[in-house]
């Protein structure tokens, strides 16, 4: 029927876990970038084109390159290198958190599938036992040797099982699904 097995397949991807880690992985790649920033730089520029003066044109082509070498920044390079690995390490923390969370809701809802399926077998037993003591009650009372209140009794306590394994049966299905979400 509707029954999962306890050992169902990993997790499913989580879409927000992994935009955690990508922008976990952007911050990182930030600070790297800011760690970058005393290294020297090529500037290449080109440019060409038509210049004028009163009525006369000519081309005009230039080329350019430049090495820069920053010197200083007062420390904002730093702080925003620091402060972006302290924006990845709090996203891979709540993607931690968010992992562990899923992982110990999959587990309790594993847990409460197995208790499910105890308490289907448990109320079935119940259902068995309740069809005995019918029985047994019930050529007594053709032998006139147990009263119709007893007779109605165990009627009644055969009911009860019964809608105790209905009862336990739907709970197994909906902690079946619940472990596919």
């Amino acid at each position: 029927g509707a029954e999962a097995s306890t050992d169902s397949p990993d997790p499913k991807p989580d879409p927000v876990a992994d935009a955690l880690s990508a922008r976990a992985d952007a911050a990182r790649a930030t600070a790297k970038l800011y760690d970058k920033r005393f290294l020297p730089q090529l500037n290449v520029s080109a440019s060409a084109g038509l210049r004028g003066q009163f009525d006369t044109l000519f081309p005009f082509y230039a080329a350019g390159i430049g090495l820069e070498f920053p010197l200083a920044d007062g420390g904002e390079g730093a702080a925003q290198a620091d402060a972006a690995r302290a924006d990845a390490r709090a996203l891979e923390l709540r993607r931690a958190q968010r992992s562990a969370e899923q992982a110990r809701t999959l587990t309790r809802r594993r847990l409460r599938l197995v208790q499910a399926r105890r308490n289907v077998e448990l109320a079935d037993r119940f259902v068995q036992a309740a069809h005995v003591q019918l029985e047994d009650v019930t050529q007594r009372f053709e032998e006139s040797a147990a009263s119709p209140n007893e007779l109605s009794q165990a009627r009644a306590r055969l009911g009860q099982a019964n809608a105790q394994l209905l009862t336990a049966k739907l709970d197994r299905v909906r902690a079946a699904l619940a472990l596919e979400r």
